[in-house]
C-alpha cells in the first residue's frame, strides 16, 4: 500500500510540473514574450536586407538549416534583389505564433511563425519566417526559412507561400 501510494505521488509531483512548465511557456508567449522576439527578429532581418548585408542574414540562420541549403549565397542575392525601397510600415499580420515539440526525447523545440506585411518607399509585401527559438541541440537555433510575397499577388499564390524546407523563399 505505502509503495502504491508514493508511485501515486510520484506520478502526482511529475503531471503537476510537467503541467506548470508548459503553462509558463505558454503564459510567456501570450503576454508578448514570443511576439517580442519575432519583432526584433523581423527588424534585425529586414534592417540586414535593406543594408545588403547578407552576412548578418546568414548569420540569423539556424546552423543546420544553413547545412540543407544547397545555395544559400544565391537564395539571399535574390531575396535581396527582389525587396525593393526602404521601410516606411510594418504590421504583424495578425500575430506570430508559437509551436513547442518534442524532440524525439531530445528535449523541446520552440518554433516561431513571424508574419508580417510591409510598406517600403516602392513595394508592398508579406513576409514569414520560422525560427527555432529554443532547441535541444544550439545547431538548431536560429531562422529555418524565410518567405516574401508581393502584396498584390498574395491572394493569388498564397498556397505557394512558404515551404517546410530550409532557405530564402520568393513568390512571384
Amino acid at each position: 500500500m505505502k509503495v502504491k501510494r508514493y508511485f501515486v505521488s510520484i506520478l502526482l509531483i511529475t503531471v503537476l510540473n510537467i503541467c506548470a512548465c508548459g503553462r509558463m511557456g505558454t503564459m510567456s508567449f501570450m503576454n508578448g514574450g514570443g511576439q517580442k522576439i519575432a519583432d526584433e527578429t523581423f527588424k534585425a532581418l529586414i534592417e540586414a536586407v535593406e543594408a545588403e548585408d547578407s552576412e548578418t542574414i546568414k548569420g540569423m540562420f539556424a546552423e543546420d538549416a544553413l547545412s540543407q541549403i544547397d545555395d544559400i549565397d544565391s537564395e539571399m542575392n535574390a531575396f535581396i534583389d527582389f525587396y525593393q525601397g526602404n521601410m516606411e510600415s510594418w504590421d504583424d499580420w495578425g500575430g506570430a505564433s508559437l509551436m513547442t515539440s518534442s524532440g524525439g526525447g531530445k528535449g523541446y523545440y520552440q518554433q516561431i511563425e513571424g508574419y508580417y506585411k510591409i510598406t517600403t518607399s516602392e513595394e508592398k509585401y508579406r513576409m514569414i519566417f520560422l525560427l527555432n527559438q529554443s532547441a535541444p541541440e544550439k545547431s538548431h537555433e536560429g531562422i529555418y526559412e524565410i518567405g516574401i510575397i508581393k502584396e498584390d499577388i498574395y491572394d493569388e499564390k498564397r498556397q505557394e507561400f512558404g515551404s517546410d524546407v530550409p532557405g530564402l523563399y520568393i513568390v512571384e
